[in-house]
């Protein structure tokens, strides 16, 4: 029998030629012909199949043999996976050379159709990966992306809702049936994603036909479906959690959320005061709001983050101060939300009364309100202890308050401490204060959008207010949204895992998309960002002008 040593050698000899060959040939092709050739492509895939076969086997199944490693024996298994993808991959592009050269000879012209070289490339003027113009890849963009994806996704949403009804049914062993019940939601929350995904890239294009929005359609939701299949696994995937903790989840979520909220609402205050001066009634709104955004992400992002991150006692002790904070700028936004549709309302509607109200000077005092109101009533509820020497112990029946904004650290989120009057503050001056702002607001918004429509304006005018308009319905809706999971989310998903899904990462996002929203849909903002100049904003005045 041959022993292990002459079999590691020959299989030494063959691999350590194949891996020099093959990746000299993927070098030298990409150099010489730049993939411009179709023959070039399939023999640089074969090279690579190739290569990768002859690595493994040099430095995996060489190693194994010739030592007898049982680590590498265990896993050997791996090793022979990507090895059977790589033979495959290899007898595939073997058929596809002899096929490309056979058609080359015999049907030159439909070989040309066939193999034009069908190109994924960047397009600068839309930001954005796009098909090349060939027939070939606009039959590739309807049959083997769009179709294919539909179809596959809509199956598989068939299929797990099928898998979820048929789990609550057998009401099984309820550890086991509770796992396999998060891990069909895991399946069903990427699937549907992935079929909102490919709705919105086919049909968004259709109802905002503006280039300028093209990237949002084809960069921003190509990389956010693989983005969310991620975070989809570590918030229903149990076993991943319980490895990284949830705290771990915590801070890696509301790090990303709050390093966003950071960086664009800043973005967002610099530039519009650079390019409008604050000589516009939405501008300075919009500013607020951003600055307002721009204060929560950075606490949450410098404060709450490494507070959860390392475990700091110092900074939970005074959790409450930065939860005080949290709570005004939290109370402040959602009131400029409001002030934001009531200003796109008045504008259209009533232009008039619109020019009175939000005069420049009128629009900062209202700001300016909407800040001193804000902090009477937190102060109120969440700062007399701090700020004010009382006697806890006396029967007054409103000022004994205390009420705190604290980090507790068993759901890894911000909860109201648990005096009767927090709660009342949490129904009525948190949810049904932001429930009631939001539905009003929203429907402002889409009443106000219904008449620009319906007035049918044509003009760089019309398009800007028709811009802003989106801008705020978008912010307003997505509060909306928030306000929504954040109240019946825990009814859905009562796990204490989940606790900080429907508190610390809802909250932060919120003022995360609201700076998103601003830079998608305001145009002073956008042109800032694509030329660098220091430009000022032309001036709108007269009847015609909704600002």
């Amino acid at each position: 029998m041959i022993s292990e040593v002459v079999v590691a050698i020959l299989m030494f000899v063959c691999s350590i030629f194949g891996f020099v060959v093959n990746w000299t040939i993927v070098v030298i092709i990409i150099k010489v012909t730049k993939l411009q050739k179709p023959f070039a492509i399939l023999t640089v895939g074969l090279a690579t199949a190739d290569g990768i076969f002859s690595t493994l086997y040099l430095f995996y199944a060489t190693p194994m043999v010739l030592f007898q490693n049982q680590f590498l024996t265990n896993w050997s298994h791996v090793c022979g996976y990507i090895l059977m993808i790589c033979y495959d991959a290899s007898t595939c592009f073997h058929f596809f050379i002899s096929l490309n050269r056979f058609l080359a000879v015999y049907k030159p012209v439909f070989y040309h159709k066939m193999f034009i070289g069908c190109e994924n490339y960047y397009n600068p003027e839309l930001r954005a990966f796009r098909y090349s113009e060939e027939e070939i890849c606009k039959f590739y963009g309807n049959f083997g992306d769009f179709y294919q994806v539909f179809t596959l996704t809509i199956t598989s949403t068939v299929l797990d809702f099928l898998a979820i009804s048929k789990v609550i049914k057998i009401r099984a062993g309820a550890e086991r049936n509770s796992k396999e019940l998060n891990l069909l939601k895991q399946s069903i929350s990427q699937t549907l994603f992935v079929l909102t995904i490919v709705c919105s890239f086919t049909w968004g294009p259709r109802f905002i036909p503006d280039l300028d929005y093209a990237f949002i359609f084809s960069s921003i939701l190509w990389c956010s479906v693989h983005t969310f299949d991620g975070l989809f696994t570590i918030i229903f995937n149990s076993e991943i959690r319980k490895k990284i903790g949830t705290d771990g989840l915590s801070v890696v979520v509301v790090s990303n959320c709050s390093t966003v909220g950071f960086i664009t609402n800043w973005m967002i205050v610099v530039f519009m005061c650079q390019t409008t001066k604050l000589k516009q009634p939405f501008a300075i709104l919009t500013v607020a709001l951003a600055a307002i955004d721009a204060t929560f992400s950075t606490l949450y992002l410098f404060y709450a983050t490494p507070m959860v991150l390392f475990n700091i006692s110092e900074f939970q002790s005074y959790s409450a101060v930065c939860g005080f904070l949290l709570m005004l700028c939290y109370d402040a936004g959602t009131i400029i939300h409001f002030v934001i549709s009531l200003n796109r309302f008045l504008a259209v509607f009533t232009p008039i009364l619109y020019h009175k109200i939000f005069s420049v000077l009128f629009t900062k005092y209202i700001t300016l309100c909407v800040f001193i109101y804000t902090c009477i009533l937190i102060t109120l509820f969440f700062g007399i202890r701090k700020f004010i020497e009382i006697d806890i112990s006396s029967e007054t029946p409103f000022f004994p308050v205390g009420c705190e904004n604290y980090y507790n650290p068993e759901v890894v989120a911000f909860s109201y401490s648990g005096q009767p009057i927090c709660k009342v503050f949490a129904l009525y001056g948190d949810f049904y204060e932001v429930l009631s702002l939001t539905v009003i607001g929203a429907g402002m918004d889409l009443i106000t959008i219904w008449k620009v429509l319906k007035m049918r304006i044509r003009t760089e005018k019309g398009k800007k207010d028709l811009n802003f308009l989106k801008q705020s319905l978008s912010q307003t809706t997505f509060v909306l949204s928030i306000v929504i999971c954040f109240t019946w989310g825990p009814r859905i998903l009562p796990g204490k895992e989940f606790a900080f899904l429907f508190s610390s990462i809802l909250w932060s996002a919120v003022h995360c998309f609201d700076g998103v929203f601003t830079l998608i849909f305001n145009g002073e903002v956008r042109k800032k960002l694509k030329t660098g100049s220091h430009f000022r904003s032309s001036g709108v005045s007269g009847a015609k002008s909704f600002f």
